[in-house]
Protein backbone atom coordinates (compact mmCIF):
# COMPACT_ATOMS: atom_id res chain seq x y z
CA UNK A 1 0.00 0.00 0.00
CA UNK A 2 1.64 3.25 -1.14
CA UNK A 3 -0.27 5.85 0.85
CA UNK A 4 2.09 8.69 -0.01
CA UNK A 5 1.75 8.08 -3.73
CA UNK A 6 -2.06 8.12 -3.49
CA UNK A 7 -2.06 11.35 -1.46
CA UNK A 8 0.40 13.08 -3.80
CA UNK A 9 -1.47 11.94 -6.90
CA UNK A 10 -4.65 13.55 -5.59
CA UNK A 11 -3.02 16.77 -4.35
CA UNK A 12 -2.59 20.10 -6.05
CA UNK A 13 0.90 21.44 -6.72
CA UNK A 14 0.45 24.06 -3.98
CA UNK A 15 -0.68 21.53 -1.35
CA UNK A 16 2.23 19.25 -2.25
CA UNK A 17 4.76 22.06 -2.02
CA UNK A 18 3.44 23.44 1.27
CA UNK A 19 3.02 19.96 2.77
CA UNK A 20 6.56 18.97 1.82
CA UNK A 21 7.84 22.21 3.34
CA UNK A 22 5.97 21.51 6.62
CA UNK A 23 7.38 17.98 6.68
CA UNK A 24 10.97 19.00 5.91
CA UNK A 25 10.91 21.74 8.55
CA UNK A 26 9.79 19.19 11.20
CA UNK A 27 6.37 20.78 11.74
CA UNK A 28 4.67 17.38 11.87
CA UNK A 29 4.67 16.84 15.63
CA UNK A 30 2.81 13.57 16.07
CA UNK A 31 1.59 10.92 13.63
CA UNK A 32 -0.21 7.82 14.83
CA UNK A 33 -2.19 5.09 13.12
CA UNK A 34 -4.61 2.36 14.06
CA UNK A 35 -6.76 -0.13 12.19
CA UNK A 36 -10.47 -0.53 12.91
CA UNK A 37 -12.87 -2.70 10.90
CA UNK A 38 -10.57 -2.94 7.90
CA UNK A 39 -9.89 0.80 7.79
CA UNK A 40 -6.45 2.25 8.59
CA UNK A 41 -6.79 5.59 10.37
CA UNK A 42 -3.76 7.91 10.27
CA UNK A 43 -3.81 10.92 12.58
CA UNK A 44 -1.39 13.82 12.32
CA UNK A 45 -0.72 16.88 14.46
CA UNK A 46 0.97 19.64 12.45
CA UNK A 47 2.36 22.93 13.72
CA UNK A 48 1.48 25.67 11.25
CA UNK A 49 2.43 29.10 12.50
CA UNK A 50 0.88 29.57 15.91
CA UNK A 51 -1.82 26.93 15.34
CA UNK A 52 -1.80 23.16 15.66
CA UNK A 53 -3.82 21.53 12.89
CA UNK A 54 -5.20 17.99 13.08
CA UNK A 55 -5.24 15.83 9.97
CA UNK A 56 -6.96 12.45 9.55
CA UNK A 57 -6.57 10.01 6.64
CA UNK A 58 -8.75 6.89 6.25
CA UNK A 59 -7.67 4.04 3.97
CA UNK A 60 -9.59 0.87 3.13
CA UNK A 61 -7.00 -1.87 3.62
CA UNK A 62 -8.67 -4.36 1.24
CA UNK A 63 -8.97 -1.97 -1.70
CA UNK A 64 -5.96 0.18 -0.73
CA UNK A 65 -8.00 3.28 -1.54
CA UNK A 66 -8.36 6.50 0.41
CA UNK A 67 -11.90 6.52 1.77
CA UNK A 68 -11.79 9.86 3.55
CA UNK A 69 -9.64 12.72 4.75
CA UNK A 70 -10.20 15.62 7.11
CA UNK A 71 -8.26 18.50 8.62
CA UNK A 72 -9.03 21.22 11.13
CA UNK A 73 -7.58 23.99 8.92
CA UNK A 74 -9.68 26.66 7.23
CA UNK A 75 -8.35 25.76 3.76
CA UNK A 76 -9.67 22.23 4.14
CA UNK A 77 -13.04 23.43 5.45
CA UNK A 78 -13.47 25.76 2.48
CA UNK A 79 -12.30 23.42 -0.29
CA UNK A 80 -13.69 20.13 0.99
CA UNK A 81 -17.24 21.42 0.49
CA UNK A 82 -16.63 21.32 -3.26
CA UNK A 83 -13.85 18.76 -3.68
CA UNK A 84 -14.27 15.22 -2.36
CA UNK A 85 -11.18 14.05 -0.43
CA UNK A 86 -9.49 17.46 -0.77
CA UNK A 87 -5.80 17.17 0.21
CA UNK A 88 -4.57 20.22 2.10
CA UNK A 89 -0.90 20.76 2.99
CA UNK A 90 -1.44 19.27 6.49
CA UNK A 91 -2.76 16.01 5.04
CA UNK A 92 0.24 15.89 2.66
CA UNK A 93 2.66 16.54 5.58
CA UNK A 94 0.95 13.77 7.59
CA UNK A 95 1.36 11.34 4.66
CA UNK A 96 5.07 12.19 4.31
CA UNK A 97 5.60 11.69 8.04
CA UNK A 98 3.64 8.42 8.10
CA UNK A 99 5.64 7.11 5.14
CA UNK A 100 8.93 8.03 6.84
CA UNK A 101 7.92 6.68 10.26
CA UNK A 102 6.77 3.39 8.77
CA UNK A 103 9.84 3.07 6.56
CA UNK A 104 7.84 2.97 3.37
CA UNK A 105 10.45 1.96 0.86
CA UNK A 106 8.48 3.15 -2.13
CA UNK A 107 9.30 6.80 -1.51
CA UNK A 108 11.30 7.57 -4.58
CA UNK A 109 11.33 10.12 -7.34
CA UNK A 110 8.38 8.47 -9.09
CA UNK A 111 6.17 8.44 -5.98
CA UNK A 112 7.06 11.95 -4.91
CA UNK A 113 6.31 13.46 -8.31
CA UNK A 114 3.25 11.32 -8.98
CA UNK A 115 4.59 9.83 -12.20
CA UNK A 116 2.73 6.84 -13.59
CA UNK A 117 4.92 5.40 -16.34
CA UNK A 118 5.22 7.77 -19.27
CA UNK A 119 1.55 8.73 -19.32
CA UNK A 120 0.45 12.33 -19.14
CA UNK A 121 -2.32 12.88 -16.61
CA UNK A 122 -5.10 15.43 -16.84
CA UNK A 123 -7.74 16.21 -14.23
CA UNK A 124 -10.56 18.67 -14.80
CA UNK A 125 -12.66 19.94 -11.90
CA UNK A 126 -15.60 22.30 -12.49
CA UNK A 127 -17.21 23.96 -9.47
CA UNK A 128 -20.42 25.99 -9.52
CA UNK A 129 -20.36 28.98 -7.17
CA UNK A 130 -23.46 30.92 -6.23
CA UNK A 131 -23.80 34.15 -4.37
CA UNK A 132 -26.59 36.70 -3.96
CA UNK A 133 -25.61 38.66 -7.05
CA UNK A 134 -24.63 36.05 -9.64
CA UNK A 135 -23.71 32.44 -10.35
CA UNK A 136 -20.31 31.57 -11.74
CA UNK A 137 -18.06 28.59 -12.38
CA UNK A 138 -14.51 27.83 -11.29
CA UNK A 139 -12.41 25.54 -13.45
CA UNK A 140 -9.36 23.73 -12.09
CA UNK A 141 -7.20 21.95 -14.62
CA UNK A 142 -4.32 19.76 -13.45
CA UNK A 143 -1.92 18.67 -16.16
CA UNK A 144 1.41 16.89 -15.99
CA UNK A 145 3.52 13.81 -16.15
CA UNK A 146 6.15 14.61 -13.52
CA UNK A 147 3.75 16.54 -11.31
CA UNK A 148 0.33 18.01 -11.71
CA UNK A 149 0.25 21.77 -12.11
CA UNK A 150 -2.89 23.86 -11.80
Amino acid sequence: MDILKEILRSSSFISKSLGEKLFKSNKTKNVESKTLDGIKHIYGLIEDGVKLERAHIKINIASEKITGVSCSCETFKENSQEIRNYMCSHIVATAYSFAKDNRVENINKKAINGIQGNKETIEIILKEEKDKIKDYYLLELKVGRDQKVI
